[in-house]
């Protein structure tokens, strides 16, 4: 495990399987209440999420439709939120995306480096299906399968064509058509699209963009050896994909595991099979391990285990994939720095591992979960986030909580300060 320091961040988005997770790190199920056929999103750092594009027309009366075409399938049509380092950002009903936190780098889209505690909307982006964050950066994927991101772009994670200190400020369209899920890490992104190819861009150090020979990629570049691919899911330093007969690969950094082959140490240029993972239905990354909900609502996760984030209740690292214990109903989830959150088909959300900063939601700030635990006060956990140090969970149909660190505004509650108003407890998201 790496000294963080301030650079710190989560998958998203996130990754539903976004991330996405992001950054933001998250995993989502296609069906509503239920195990589904399959899964439309990346976990991660934020994950952010990833999904198939495409929607339902809006009711003459203007409201939302009540479900979103992902591919073939129809899904309900419930917000989906996705956490950076210490942002975060809301897609809702409507197909907006609204954003809160940090904003050093221009990650909120609003065309400024003032953080906001209370969320705000990102103006002009068409109608939006997935948001993915990453540890400065966003992208959004719009119903019309374009792709937009704006924020940091320091190691090239924008995929504009260049990289630099200069952040993109506003919502900036991307030069890669059809996509259809997308997953932002810790510096670096990845897309795919209706054929099962996955593009990735920004930081390669690690082989996390899957590119030989390249430090940093500015723009969408294959990679190679993956045709098949169902979802993306992006950690800090690693890339991980669900194909379409359900068994997992990874890439990138592996030195605790993360990339679950049962080795550690050396990193992975080339996807490598995810040991005893067979049957992946959403996947989600974060710093240095990673998490797939499988079939039947259970889960298993690999790599770093310090302060118990695989759940396994060890603090053992895992090279290769081992159950969650006592974890049944999953339906998505995101990875942070040290901690992992799900959130159940029922609504109910359930976090593990460190809780030094409140992000796992229980006692005081000392406590390590290696089980997972139920995070209470939540109102409908319909999607969860975990940020580097915080975790965010979106209602169904309107509004968010998040808790855990707020010394940029994570949180949302309309104030800055060390933990919120009330430390470990959820707090509502202001300026939805």
């Amino acid at each position: 495990m790496r000294n963080w320091g301030i650079l710190g961040v989560s998958f998203v988005a996130f990754v539903a399987v976004a991330s996405g997770v992001a950054c933001g790190r998250t995993g989502l199920l296609l069906d509503d209440d239920a195990i589904g056929p399959g899964p439309t999103d990346d976990g991660g750092f934020d994950a952010n999420g990833d999904a198939d594009a495409g929607s339902d027309a809006p009711d003459l009366d203007g409201a939302p439709p009540p479900t979103i075409l992902v591919g073939d399938a129809e899904v309900a049509n419930d917000q989906q939120i996705a956490t950076g380092e210490a942002h975060a950002c809301l897609r809702t009903t409507a197909g907006e995306v609204w954003c809160w936190g940090a904003n050093e780098l221009g990650q909120l889209g609003d065309g400024t480096k003032t953080n906001r505690p209370s969320a705000k909307k990102v103006e002009g982006l068409p109608s939006i299906v997935r948001v993915a964050t990453g540890t400065h950066h966003t992208c959004a994927l719009a119903v019309d399968e374009s792709l937009w991101c704006w924020g940091g772009n320091t190691q090239g994670e924008s995929g504009i064509g260049t990289m630099g200190p200069d952040p993109v400020f506003t919502p900036t369209k991307l030069k890669m058509p059809g996509v259809i899920g997308v997953s932002a890490g810790g510096y670096h992104t990845c897309a795919y699209d209706v054929q099962g190819t996955v593009y990735c861009w920004g930081r390669n150090i690690f082989g996390e963009c899957g590119a030989q020979g390249m430090a940093n990629v500015v723009s969408p570049k294959k990679v190679p050896g993956l045709d098949t691919v169902s979802s993306v899911a992006l950690g800090w330093e690693h890339t991980c994909s669900i194909m379409t007969d359900r068994t997992v690969q990874c890439w990138g950094r592996n030195q605790d595991g993360q990339i679950g082959n049962a080795t550690s140490g050396s990193n992975e240029i080339d996807p490598a099979v995810a040991v005893g993972v067979t049957d992946a239905r959403a996947l989600f990354g974060g710093d240095d391990h990673t998490c797939a909900i499988l079939g039947n609502g259970s889960m298993q996760c690999w790599g770093d285990n310090e302060n118990g984030e695989l759940g396994a209740g060890s603090a053992f690292i895992n090279n290769k994939a081992v159950p969650v214990i006592g974890m049944s109903g999953a339906y998505q989830g995101g990875a942070g720095r040290e901690h992992t959150c799900v959130a159940t088909a029922k609504g109910d959300a359930f976090c593990w591992g460190s809780n030094i900063e409140f992000e796992v939601g229980i006692g005081p700030s000392s406590v390590i979960a290696k089980i997972p635990v139920h995070v209470l006060d939540l109102v409908d956990a319909r999607w969860i986030a975990a940020g580097e140090a915080f975790s965010c969970a979106a209602h169904k149909k309107q509004g968010a909580q998040c808790w855990g660190k707020n010394d940029r505004g994570q949180l949302g509650g309309g104030t800055i300060n060390e933990y919120g108003d009330s430390p470990g407890h959820p707090t509502e998201v202001k300026g939805l």
